[in-house]
């Protein structure tokens, strides 16, 4: 979407001649395709070749290679172990290579199956268990997934940068004043971009750690009950070592949980979902970046034109009544990512709850995240800041001149509420999800869209 509303006179029936209004979308969505396929493409083989050079001529032995078996054997997998070096104490890792799953056994664990047995079984069982959820070719998409993104990202900054560069060599031409000039011209643009380009790449790289660590916890649950509970296993973890400032920034950018509370988790499942509560905040930013997308696809990037509100309910009635197909789909594809956002939050909400159901603290505390990521989504948007700055940063203005926009925001948060509050009832009898529980998660996007209609379609049509 961002690439194809910065290229869209590139993008415009570019392979195809498809017409209508949203060609360039398609084709940015088909460029995306192929440089996924390319990504992953490049890092199997890069994987192959990292798997054949750290692999060394050594025997597995008759000890190893019977707890393999066994483990393997009770998690479904047929693993190919590799023996590697490494220094004393690193850790066991798996992945998927030449298209087979693969534990790379540094030599120096070797010893531990005979000194410390029941830590080896656990940490074995713990990357077999990633084996058997296909943890390593999930995370082979999504990575790929988030460096195409931020490519395309980069790729929309540099447009901007060109832009700019442009505005100042024009400007040059007129001496220092005309460069001033230039400069007041586009630092608006710079400055809005730069905010929600930062903003949305920050949080996408704390979801994507967040997700890889929740991964880490289930692993562990899941090695557990298999090999047995062993805290011993993450003694040697450098994580366990570190201060209470560097533990805090260590359980927001690694990947791997601190050692700590890794070890309460496997008491404690609540541990591992209180651990990382800022993936409420990122749903929350998520559901209302979509949210902010589909206004501006349906309302703002269609024509400079739109700006009272009843400009933009004769234009939003005119695609409509155009593409209805086109203007359906993103509407429904809206409400449909805001309702996964929305059901991952609440699903961890029910993680949370103790043996006598959610306490309101847990309750209170999860709306106000998801509040604040939906604000934070609001303010870094460059159609806000657009609006405010032509509101000379006066918010009532801004409200004014736009006053569907932040209520469509507050719904979406109360109706979250709502949804949350409905959800601790019904999923208070189990903690699976149940259709009526899933069919929740549908009212705050249900909630906006009624929002939405009420500003956008004229009153005779209501």
């Amino acid at each position: 979407m961002l690439l194809a509303s910065t290229y869209a006179d590139i993008l415009t029936d570019l392979v195809m001649p498809l017409g209508g209004p949203f060609t360039h979308i398609l084709h940015a969505m088909a460029l995306f395709v192929v440089a996924m396929g390319a990504v992953i493409g490049l890092s199997s083989v890069l994987t192959w070749r990292t798997v054949a050079r750290l692999s060394k001529s050594v025997p597995v032995g008759p000890t190893v290679g019977a707890i393999v078996e066994e483990l393997a054997a009770r998690f479904g997998v047929r693993p190919v172990v590799r023996i590697t070096g490494g220094v004393l104490g690193a850790d066991i890792t798996s992945l998927v290579s030449a298209g087979r799953p693969t534990v790379l056994l540094p030599a120096s664990r070797l010893i531990e199956a005979k000194t410390n047995p029941p830590a080896f079984r656990f940490r074995l069982a713990h990357e077999l268990a990633h084996l058997a959820a296909n943890d390593y070719r999930s995370d082979v998409w999504i990575t790929s997934a988030y460096l195409v993104g931020g490519l395309f990202m980069v790729g929309a900054f540099c447009r901007v940068l060109w832009n700019v560069v442009g505005s100042l060599i024009v400007g040059g031409g007129f001496g220092a004043d005309g460069v001033w000039f230039a400069l007041r011209g586009v630092a608006l643009p710079l400055a809005t971009n730069t905010v929600a380009l930062g903003s949305l790449a920050a949080l996408l790289f704390l979801e994507h750690r967040a997700a890889m660590r929740l991964r880490e916890f289930l692993a562990d649950a899941v090695a557990a009950s298999v090999s047995g509970a062993n805290s011993g296993a993450f003694a040697g973890m450098a994580s366990a070592r570190l201060s209470a400032p560097l533990r805090w920034l260590y359980s927001l950018v690694n990947e791997h949980p601190h050692a700590s509370t890794r070890t309460m988790a496997l008491a404690e499942r609540q541990a591992a979902f209180r651990a990382d509560l800022v993936t409420v905040v990122i749903q929350g930013f998520f559901a209302a970046t979509v949210i902010e997308m589909a206004l501006q696809l349906l309302l703002v990037g269609s024509s400079v034109d739109v700006s009272s509100l009843a400009e933009r309910q004769v234009h939003l009635l005119a695609q409509l009544t155009r593409y209805p197909e086109m203007v359906w789909g993103i509407i429904g594809s809206a409400i449909a990512l805001c309702a996964v956002a929305n059901f991952l939050v609440i699903r961890r909400l029910n993680m949370l709850q103790t043996r006598n159901g959610h306490t309101l603290a847990t309750f209170f505390q999860t709306s106000l995240l998801y509040a604040l990521g939906s604000i934070l989504a609001l303010l870094s948007s460059q159609t806000f800041l657009w609006e405010i700055s032509e509101a000379n940063w006066n918010l009532a203005a801004w409200i004014a001149q736009d006053p569907e926009r932040p209520v469509i925001y507050l719904a979406g948060i109360f109706g979250f509420a709502f949804a949350a509050f409905l959800a601790r009832l019904i999923w208070s009898k189990g903690t699976s999800p149940t259709p009526t529980s899933l069919a929740v998660c549908l009212l705050p996007s249900l909630l906006q869209l009624s929002t939405a209609a009420w500003f956008l379609v004229p009153a005779q049509l209501n």
